[in-house]
């Protein structure tokens, strides 16, 4: 997941829990500019099919609730 830092700082992005699985990542962006990660899902999926996950930024404004969409396929 691509994110933009404009400042040193410590960081959590989750999704919420959606058919049994959830994602999350914490970190410390140590310089600015476009950074990568990758967030770790948790769990083993209930269902299969199609499910968008939504990442969020936790914290306070400007950067908390800045999110995006991916979808994971479950076969």
């Amino acid at each position: 997941m691509p994110i933009l830092c404009y400042c040193e700082w410590n960081f959590v992005v989750t999704t919420d829990s959606l058919n049994g699985i959830q994602f999350n990542y914490t970190g410390t962006f140590t310089i600015t500019g476009a950074q990568k990660i990758i967030l770790q899902g948790t769990s083993t999926p209930i269902n299969k099919g199609n499910f968008q996950y939504i990442p969020t930024i936790v914290g306070a404004h400007p950067l908390g609730g800045q999110s995006c969409a991916f979808t994971i396929s479950i076969q």
